[in-house]
């Protein structure tokens, strides 16, 4: 990422931690939220505001092959608050252990 991106991941990053806490949210589901936004931060190397429904669907297709089904459920649940919370958008991810599918909402 470039400065302005890392800049604008950083904020988002800080509001993703303060929702958590404003949402009493334990220690251990605040550690396992922010680690699914830094790893899909990481994956693409871009801010995750901008990231697309292909983007997500390949990330959870490689996560599914490389990390276990709890961890799968788990960046969904983080990312799915990321998204509600942060981003103030709604993102509707339906993942099983065979099929991915992703649709935005406004």
């Amino acid at each position: 990422m470039n400065l302005k991106e890392q800049n604008k991941f950083n904020g988002l990053y800080q509001k993703h931690i303060l929702m958590l806490e404003k949402h009493g949210m334990s220690e251990r589901t605040v550690d396992s939220y922010n680690r699914a936004v830094r790893r899909v931060t990481e994956s693409f190397e871009i801010c995750p505001d901008r990231l697309n429904q292909d983007q997500m669907k390949e990330y959870f297709n490689a996560l599914s092959k490389s990390h276990s089904w709890s961890t799968v459920k788990c960046d969904l649940a983080g990312l799915k608050f990321f998204w509600e919370y942060v981003l103030k958008k709604r993102m509707e991810l339906d993942i099983h252990r065979k099929t991915i599918s992703i649709q935005e909402s406004p």
